[in-house]
């Protein structure tokens, strides 16, 4: 949609990024917020490094007895990073094959999902792990 729901949790996350990348009078940048960026982008979610990182999650998934892990996927429905739509069957498909995965789709919310609702997030966590 493009329009922003959660207006007031958007402008504190950039106020606070704001102070992460020294753009406010009187705070310097976090000393490794770049270089931590950077190997980010170099090192994890290069494109080509995408597939290997869906096959190690995969064998994650793929674990039994005591290395089994139960899996929460929160998705928001209005992530722009990780667009939604196009990516969603696939993670459907492990939910449909994997019973330790859970897909939970939210409505109205998007990437940032712990600025914009981290109550309902947690909750979700919260549920999940009791279960």
């Amino acid at each position: 949609t493009k329009k922003t729901i959660y207006a007031a949790q958007e402008e504190k996350k950039k106020q606070h990024d704001d102070v992460l990348f020294g753009k406010v009078k009187g705070k310097k940048a976090h000393p490794y917020l770049v270089g931590g960026i950077l190997g980010i982008n170099c090192h994890m979610i290069r494109g080509d490094l995408l597939e290997g990182h869906r096959n190690i999650f995969q064998d994650v998934l793929m674990k039994d007895g005591e290395e089994k892990s139960k899996v929460l996927w929160i998705w928001g429905k209005l992530d722009l990073t990780v667009p939604f739509e196009d990516n969603v069957p696939e993670v459907k498909k492990w939910e449909e094959t994997h019973d330790n995965l859970k897909l939970v789709e939210q409505e109205g919310i998007g990437h940032e999902m712990f600025y914009e609702n981290s109550k309902k997030i947690a909750n979700l966590a919260i549920d999940f792990l009791d279960a």
